[in-house]
C-alpha cells in the first residue's frame, strides 16, 4: 500500500515565522498518517531536526537544517508506504534529492541525489549517480540491489537530467524517453530505450 502526500509547497514560501524562528510552512508540516506513523519538525535556535516514528519507535535524523536557507532545502514529506517515508528536498539548480526513512528502529536511512522516478510497490528508485551524474541507477531500496542502466543515447546537455523527457518503471523494466534536438537546435524529438531490470 502506498500513498502520495499532499503538503504545502515549501519552494513557494520564503517567509520566516517571527515566533518560531523558522519557515512558516513548517508550522503546518508535522504529520500523523492514518496508520499512526508521524513526522515532526523540531525547531530550535535557527535550525530544524526531523523526527519520525510510530507507537513502536522514534528516531531523529542526524542532519541539522538551517532556517535561514531556502525553504526547499528542508526535506518535506512526499510519499509513504507501510515500510518507508519519502522526503524530498532541493539544494540548487539543478539540485534535488530524496531521503528514505525506514519505519523501524534498525534499518539505515537512505539518501539519493537526482531521483527521477520511483516504484513504491516494488521499493525501487531511479536516480542519477557518479561524479558527473551521468550514470542511471535503478535501486531496490529495501534489498540494496542496484542495476546500472547502460544506455546508448548521448546527451548533449551539461546535465543528463535535461535530456530525459519521461521515465516509466515497472517490476522488471525501465523505459526512458530521451529528449534530443535536430541540427537546427530548435526542433526536438523523442528517442526511446527500454532496459531490463534485475531484482
Amino acid at each position: 500500500m502506498e500513498s502520495s502526500i499532499k503538503s504545502n509547497d515549501s519552494s513557494k514560501l520564503d517567509i520566516l515565522s517571527d515566533n518560531e524562528d523558522c519557515h512558516i510552512w513548517l508550522s503546518k508540516s508535522d504529520t500523523i498518517l492514518p496508520n499512526g506513523t508521524f513526522i515532526k519538525y523540531i525547531k530550535k535556535e535557527g535550525t530544524v531536526k526531523i523526527e519520525w516514528g510510530n507507537e513502536k519507535f522514534k528516531r531523529i535524523l542526524t542532519n541539522d537544517y538551517e532556517c535561514d536557507g531556502a525553504p526547499s532545502w528542508i526535506p518535506a514529506l512526499r510519499w509513504s508506504t507501510t515500510k518507508y517515508l519519502g522526503l524530498k528536498y532541493g539544494c540548487g539548480s539543478p539540485c534535488w534529492g530524496t531521503i528514505i526513512l525506514p519505519l523501524n528502529q534498525k534499518d539505515s536511512v537512505i539518501e539519493r541525489m537526482y531521483d527521477l522516478e520511483k516504484d513504491l510497490t516494488n521499493n525501487k528508485i531511479v536516480y542519477l549517480d557518479s561524479e558527473s551524474y551521468d550514470r542511471i541507477i535503478v535501486e531496490n531500496f529495501e534489498t540494496g540491489y542496484k542495476t546500472i542502466i547502460n544506455y546508448e543515447f548521448r546527451c548533449k546537455a551539461a546535465f543528463t537530467g535535461y535530456c530525459i523527457d519521461t521515465l516509466f518503471i515497472s517490476k522488471d523494466s525501465l523505459k526512458i524517453n530521451w529528449l534530443d534536438w535536430k541540427d537546427d537546435g530548435k526542433t526536438s524529438f523523442i528517442f526511446s530505450e527500454i532496459f531490463k531490470i534485475n531484482e
